[in-house]
């Protein structure tokens, strides 16, 4: 759910930059490597923020980094603004398949451990895909600030599952089979 809600940012970027930015190829590669460095920082980082947050905790921070890049790609066209968010979105999502790989990985017996992490590959692209659809009609029927307002309120919509689900309880089983 959450890549299906984060996605927005990546998959419209490109219209922003030619549609509300009136800019060109340069603005479009700074934001999209921007998004890379944040992705890169945290990987710099993550092990101090490991030392402070549990594997929720990350996810939590994920969510609430790309809820507020949603919100400031909804609000603003300062390219500095959304050189920032595109930064913490490159962060967050990052932050939050770590955590969720992690998991995933804890969970997961021996046995079919190679098998379910290939699901959560295809889960993480599969929500990225169909986002990508869903934010691009958006877009096209209404506009792209409706469109990163609505992933804002999906986003935020996470913290509801995160709570729900969390996933620091997970503990591997032996479910080897018999």
């Amino acid at each position: 759910c959450y890549f299906l809600s984060a996605v927005a940012l990546v998959a419209l970027l490109p219209v922003v930059v030619r549609d509300r930015l009136d800019a060109g190829p340069n603005t479009y590669t700074l934001l999209f490597g921007l998004f890379g460095l944040g992705a890169v920082t945290l990987a710099f980082t993550i092990g101090i923020l490991r030392q402070r947050l549990s594997r929720d905790g990350m996810i939590a921070m994920g969510i609430g980094l790309q809820t507020s890049a949603a919100i400031a790609f909804a609000l603003t066209t300062h390219v500095a603004i959304l050189a920032v968010a595109t930064v913490a979105s490159g962060f967050a999502w990052i932050s939050v398949a770590a955590s969720l790989g992690v998991t995933a990985q804890l969970a997961l017996p021996a046995w079919v451990r190679g098998r379910g992490l290939a699901a959560v590959q295809m889960a993480y692209m599969g929500g990225g895909t169909f986002g990508a659809l869903l934010w691009g009609q958006i877009a096209t029927t209404w506009n792209l600030q409706i469109a990163f307002a609505a992933a804002a309120v999906a986003t935020a919509a996470n913290f509801v599952l995160a709570r729900r689900y969390p996933v620091s309880t997970l503990r591997e089983e032996n479910l080897t089979p018999s």
